[in-house]
This record gives structure tokens, C-alpha cells and sequence, in this order.
């Protein structure tokens, strides 16, 4: 369910955010271009106009809670995320603006969610 965006501020676009930031908390918002369960870490890329960057949810780092809530996320979510940015600890991604950190979530909130779309909705009728 969505929830309000009464007093939310966004600190900084995504792709603002580079390695000089690093050991920063920040706060984003965005839409959610993919996510990624890897059982107990899920990976999540948070587009807005400025590009994209890479959100990690660890349930030690942000609790039960908005890791639940990170589990039920898809594409075109939109989100505001709370974390802290860190160097990347996996492989570094050239192609990105953003590719050699990452923000370790502590908190989320979701602002609006997607519906799934009309063909998508007849494909699981099958």
C-alpha cells in the first residue's frame, strides 16, 4: 500500500551520488527499474531522470520490516529510500555514472505502486 509523501524530502538525484560520497547517508527517490531477491540480500535499481543506481536491502541493515516490504517491490514502483552510500563490494559496473557505489538501505517508503499491466494479467490467466 502506498504511503504518504507528507514531509519526504529528497536529498540528492541518483545519479549525483559518486565514490566522493561515500560513508554518506542519503535519501533518494525514485521508480524502480528491477529488483533482485537473493534470498537473504535483494538488489534493487532506482531509476529517476538523472540515471540509475544500485539500493542493496540487508535485513541486519534496515530490520524486518522494510525488508518485507523490500521483497514485494517491482518495475515501476516509486520509492523514497533512506541509506547510506558505500563502494560497490561486487564487480564495478563501467556503463554507470554510478557504478562504482551502492546505498545500503535502512529505511523505505513506498510512494506509489504499479499495477500489472492488462497482457501481463492475461499471460498468468494461462
Amino acid at each position: 500500500m502506498a504511503e504518504s509523501m507528507y514531509e519526504l524530502h529528497k536529498a540528492c538525484r541518483c545519479a549525483e551520488l559518486s565514490i566522493e560520497n561515500v560513508g554518506n547517508e542519503v535519501i533518494i527517490m525514485g521508480w524502480i527499474q528491477k529488483q533482485r531477491n537473493h534470498g537473504g540480500i535483494i538488489f534493487v535499481d532506482v531509476c529517476d531522470r538523472s540515471g540509475l543506481l544500485q539500493v542493496i536491502f540487508e535485513e541486519s541493515d534496515c530490520g524486518s520490516e522494510v525488508f518485507a516490504k523490500a521483497e514485494k517491490l517491482r518495475s515501476k514502483f516509486v520509492v523514497e529510500i533512506i541509506g547510506t552510500v558505500s563502494k560497490r563490494q561486487g564487480d564495478i559496473n563501467k556503463n554507470l555514472k554510478t557504478g562504482e557505489i551502492e546505498v545500503r538501505a535502512t529505511d523505505m517508503h513506498i510512494l506509489s505502486e504499479a499495477d500489472i499491466p492488462q497482457i501481463a494479467q492475461w499471460i498468468l490467466k494461462q
